[in-house]
């Protein structure tokens, strides 16, 4: 059974090993120097005041993270989504996105986005079939992303 709650503070070890995990999952070296992950340093004031942190668990085990980020009134980003590898295809990102939408709604979002490393093939399929459409692509610390969006109703 997988139980779905928000981010304490004595999660965060875990929180960045599940983080740590699913970017070398993606072939990207997680360089210490740069500032693309700080956010992960201060999961409460930059997720819980307007958005939301998500702990996935599994007998008393977390086995994934997703969080939830204010871009505007109308619009949040869907963040640190990861699930330990070994569980992946199981329905743990897929009870955490339900949860995050559900958060979204009930928060007033009209809209959300989030982006994908372009060659992260199962995550783009995982979105797609959630309702998430492409709308953009760019290149970001030297990574292809494509960008994708969900319409709340």
């Amino acid at each position: 059974m997988i139980v779905v709650r928000q981010y304490r503070k004595a999660d965060h070890e875990e929180v960045i090993r599940l983080h740590r995990e699913g970017i070398d999952q993606i072939g990207f070296f997680f360089n210490d120097t740069e500032d693309t992950d700080r956010d992960l340093d201060h999961i409460e004031s930059v997720y819980l005041k307007d958005g939301d942190f998500l702990i996935a668990i599994i007998n008393d085990q977390i086995v994934g993270i997703g969080a939830l980020r204010r871009i505007n009134g109308q619009i949040a980003e869907i963040k640190r989504m990861r699930v330990d590898k070994r569980l992946q295809g199981k329905g743990v990102g897929s009870r955490i996105l339900d949860e995050l939408v559900h958060r979204a709604t009930a928060l007033g979002y009209r809209r959300l986005i989030l982006d994908i490393v372009k060659n992260n093939r199962q995550a783009r399929t995982f979105y797609k079939n959630r309702g998430f459409k492409l709308y953009q692509k760019r290149v970001v610390a030297g990574l292809d992303l494509v960008l994708y969006e969900r319409v709340l109703e």
